[in-house]
């Protein structure tokens, strides 16, 4: 049987923007369980490791006689452990067979039951309040600032539990832009930060919108809501993002690539875009880059929103364009 495969490159935007590719890694090399991420009483998180043989010849992927690379990423599994439960906890701290939490169970009297209420309808700044404006998440935001001339990404994963926002650290490989890691299936988080060093964007990159997609796609947001992405950059700047509309974000996600994951190839023509049409490069001004980035997810219908901090991450403000593209910027506080 042959096997004939069409490539065609293409600069238009709407082709980069629908273009779809779906390529997996064939070989796992290790899967090594990390025990020393941190737990509290409300949450429980475990790290593993894992290389992917990613072969140069599929004509021979066996990687003890091939040629390729070994990749490494860390899955990071958060179980949020029940604080109140009339039932029994599983071990994963789970409540089953009835209980208060969000598990669901027994819609006891006065608890309600049928049909989820319907939240009202929040500002950006009034969505950032809970995860992004937490005493917490500042510090976290502070301490990436101190690693932005390193020559490697910084982040870490938060998970609220009880009012406190946790960190979870991970980083990237030296001279790279970007952080490999997923979250574990089924596990849930509350937002994600990170740092871009001397030469990287002073905005949110194309791997960080890639990201947000895939932590919608694969189910790990545990609120859209209140959700956020962070970035804080060498070129002095901070910023957030929201989902203000989770219907269209869902519709830019599925845009952005087919299925659950994404191909390098897929990346860099989404990256093209991305640089070549609305000129948001690393040699741009700050302000450059603002407004380019603000015009991309408007002019897309992301359904995502832009927040910009002081300094020291105390004070907030929401950002759009008016008509003349011009940057307005609402203050949160």
């Amino acid at each position: 049987m042959e096997v004939f495969i069409i490539i065609w490159y293409t600069h238009e935007e709407s082709d980069l923007l629908f273009f779809q590719g779906l390529v997996f890694a064939k070989y796992k090399k290790a899967e090594i369980p990390d025990g020393n991420i941190a737990q509290t009483d409300m949450i429980a998180c475990t790290r593993q490791w894992m290389s992917i043989w990613l072969p140069y010849d599929e004509s021979n992927p066996d990687p003890s006689s091939g040629l390729g690379e070994w990749h490494s990423v860390s899955v990071i599994k958060c179980k949020q452990l029940a604080d109140e439960c009339v039932g029994v906890i599983n071990e994963f701290g789970q409540c089953e067979g009835g209980g208060l939490g969000d598990d669901g169970g027994y819609p006891y009297p006065g608890m309600g039951g049928g049909e989820a209420p319907q939240e009202e309808e929040e500002t950006p700044c009034e969505k950032l309040t809970k995860i992004g404006k937490s005493a917490q998440t500042k510090s976290y935001m502070n301490t990436l600032k101190g690693k932005t001339n390193d020559n490697k990404e910084h982040g870490y994963i938060l998970a609220e539990a009880a009012g406190t926002v946790y960190e979870f650290p991970v980083e990237g490989l030296p001279g790279k832009a970007g952080i490999g890691f997923s979250i574990g299936e089924n596990d849930k988080i509350d937002g994600y930060i990170h740092s871009h060093y001397t030469g990287l964007l002073s905005i949110f990159s194309p791997d960080d919108m890639f990201s947000i997609a895939v932590f919608l796609k694969n189910n790990s947001i545990k609120k859209l809501n209140t959700f956020v992405i962070g970035v804080v950059t060498a070129s002095g700047t901070q910023y957030m993002m929201i989902i203000d509309d989770p219907a269209k974000f869902q519709t830019f996600a599925d845009n952005l690539f087919t299925g659950n994951t994404f191909d390098e190839l897929t990346l860099y023509n989404y990256s093209k875009m991305y640089n070549d049409t609305f000129k948001i490069t690393e040699t741009n001004s700050a302000t450059e880059n603002e407004r380019s980035f603000l015009h991309y997810i408007e002019s897309s219908m992301s359904g995502l929103k832009v927040l910009k901090g002081s300094p020291d991450m105390q004070n907030w403000q929401s950002l759009q364009l008016d008509q003349n593209n011009n940057i307005i910027p609402t203050n949160c506080n």
